[in-house]
């Protein structure tokens, strides 16, 4: 199946015609611990208008309207014996995988597919594999749900590379594009990568981690304040025996675990990601219609012809004690402290007509600032493919 590749999305840098007051009020439980947004931001993007802290008003459904779709767990960027530098053996990483709770694994090895025509790159308790690579030696392109006979395309060029996955029907992520050694090479992602993996193993992994993964973080932000429509992974990078192939942990919003709809939910940006598969989890949904269901997932792209009032909910699961933050175009509008289990954040804010604009959330430790999780945007007036 041909997969038509993302176009360029360049554009003037987003703007909205807002006016909010950034304002919150509590449940009765009490309010959360809050911060008004950064005085050089004239106009917030969003109005807060509740915090709940009590499980009885957060306990709400994580899958509104959906009734065919539910949330997975992905681990990415897995290497197994057929990368020259690991040492896992293929079974053991399908069997620990699978054992952790992952429903699907994207399995990675350097510039190769040898391990996906492997007997054992099979299913193992319901959780599936995926075919794909890591390719390029400097740098490293994540490739996605591809047939096991594709041309590995070593040596080819970044543009010659894109039209070979693309033809495949696979989707290529941008691996950890500030690790020293092999660096993305361009200030902006060519048209055709869908995704940049802004979290790249633990990142409490010593400050160099940290710093490479805010890179990759503050970039992908970069992306989505010119306009381009570019969703974030998370990735293991798992090479050793030891090492957890779900840190971090991707949960995808999904019609099932097999290859075709988490390559779906990816290129749309319907993940969040976490810690790992135990670690806490922040949703992100929006209405639109002013029903209050909020049937709309990360990585949705509403359509705004006259002025719109949008409704966001951030729930947050197994937070206590860290901070959340928002994002638009302008950077952080909000934070404050998570303060309980079943924690959940209602806002709102006005689009004007053909006003581009997003909003996503993350998730920090309030001692380290060490990302805890982050969530994909929601988009507004964003073009399409």
């Amino acid at each position: 199946m041909l997969r038509k590749s993302r176009a360029p999305l360049l554009g003037p840098r987003i703007s909205t015609s807002i006016a909010l007051l950034a304002a919150a009020t509590a449940s009765a439980i009490g309010p959360a611990s809050i911060e008004s947004a950064p005085e050089d931001l004239a106009t917030p993007f969003l109005r807060i208008d509740a915090v709940f802290g009590d499980a009885t008003r957060a306990d709400s459904p994580l899958c509104p309207t959906a009734e065919s779709f539910d949330w997975y767990l992905l681990a990415n960027h897995c290497h197994s014996e057929y990368s020259h530098d690991s040492s896992t053996d293929l079974e053991l990483l399908l069997w620990e995988t699978a054992l952790r709770g992952a429903d699907a694994m994207v399995l990675t090895d350097h510039r190769t597919y040898a391990g996906c025509s492997d007997d054992e790159f099979q299913p193992v308790l319901d959780m599936v594999p995926i075919c794909g690579q890591e390719w390029g030696s400097s740098p490293h392109a994540g490739i996605i749900h591809v047939p096991a006979d594709t041309d590995p395309m070593d040596g080819y060029s970044i543009p010659d590379m894109i039209d070979g996955v693309t033809a495949a029907g696979g989707t290529i992520v941008a691996n950890h594009p500030f690790f020293d050694g092999d660096p993305w090479p361009e200030e902006r992602l060519s048209a055709g990568i869908d995704v940049i993996e802004v979290w790249n193993g633990p990142w409490w992994w010593g400050t160099e981690a940290a710093s490479k993964n805010q890179q990759a973080a503050r970039w992908w932000q970069d992306h989505l304040e010119e306009g381009r429509r570019v969703s974030a992974i998370g990735g293991s990078d798992k090479h050793y025996v030891g090492l957890n192939p779900l840190y971090p942990c991707n949960y995808v919003y999904a019609a099932s675990n097999q290859a075709e709809d988490i390559q779906d939910a990816i290129e749309a940006g319907r993940l969040g990601i976490s810690r790992d598969e135990s670690g806490p989890r922040v949703f992100l949904w929006a209405d639109a219609d002013g029903g209050l269901d909020y049937d709309l997932p990360m990585g949705s792209n509403i359509s705004v012809t006259t002025p719109s009032r949008i409704y966001i909910r951030v729930p947050v699961k197994n937070g206590e004690g860290e901070k959340l933050f928002l994002y638009t175009h302008q950077g952080i509008v909000w934070s404050g402290t998570v303060d309980s289990a079943n924690w959940e954040l209602r806002a709102s804010g006005v689009v004007e007509a053909g006003a581009r604009a997003f909003v996503r959330a993350e998730l920090r430790g309030t001692r380290t600032n060490y990302m805890k999780s982050m969530t994909n945007p929601i988009f507004a007036n964003f073009p399409e493919e």
